[in-house]
């Protein structure tokens, strides 16, 4: 029974796997204005034939937009103009530069997971983003993901990417991203205590929190103590 269950998973792993080479060898898709409207809009609205004034208008009222799993490759000019969007969601895609969202300043949350990202450049422009996942991309150094994070960030997600692989990058990114992100509250479905955000910044001789930072971090040690 054992090595029957070993080879149905076997099996599925080699579907997955000629899935995914499938995938790959398919053409990348422009991230233009039909493309956001066709995942965003009421099909009902699409088969009216808009204007694109119309189309526009009706993603001005959208402000959560899924572009996953559509096989993008660069982030193009229509996203941008979103402005007021609030959460994004482009997972699985084929993006290796997002500076292009650094207009989004209306952003709360994003997932850029699976793509393949070297670095975040233009999230450090978005003040009130609060939940990121960046898992699984191509991110090295720990130093420009700190540079590259706003403040504002609650919850990240960074696994899976080089700069986590091994206890000891582990370990320098985990205390480097504790350190620079004041408001962190977790980190790859892990709790950042306000003792451990604190100990970071001593380490890397960070200046000390603002009183609206600090209550914050009272109030994740009260619930250690709980």
């Amino acid at each position: 029974e054992e090595d029957d269950k070993n080879v149905e998973e076997l099996a599925m792993e080699e579907v997955a796997k000629i899935m995914q080479e499938k995938a790959d060898e398919e053409p990348s898709k422009a991230l233009n204005m039909d493309l956001v409207a066709m995942r965003n809009v009421k099909e009902d609205f699409l088969k009216t034939d808009p204007s694109e004034e119309e189309v526009k208008e009706a993603l001005g009222k959208v402000s959560h937009i899924r572009l996953d799993r559509e096989r993008i490759q660069a982030i193009g000019d229509f996203l941008p103009t979103l402005t007021h969007i609030t959460n994004l969601y482009l997972q699985c895609n084929r993006l290796e530069d997002i500076s292009g969202l650094a207009s989004l300043t209306s952003l709360r949350f994003l997932t850029v997971a699976d793509n393949f990202l070297k670095e975040v450049k233009g999230l450090s422009d978005l003040p009130g983003l609060m939940f990121v996942d960046i898992s699984n991309n191509v991110i090295q150094e720990a130093e420009e993901l700190v540079d590259a994070l706003p403040t504002s960030i609650r919850f990240l997600n960074v696994k899976d990417n080089p700069v986590m692989v091994g206890p000891e990058n582990f370990l320098i990114a985990r205390e480097a991203i504790a350190a620079a992100l004041p408001r962190l509250k977790q980190m790859d479905g892990y709790k950042i205590t306000g003792l451990e955000k604190r100990a970071a910044r001593s380490a890397y001789g960070v200046p000390a929190f603002s009183d609206e930072e600090d209550d914050d971090d009272d109030d994740d040690d009260d619930d250690d103590d709980e």
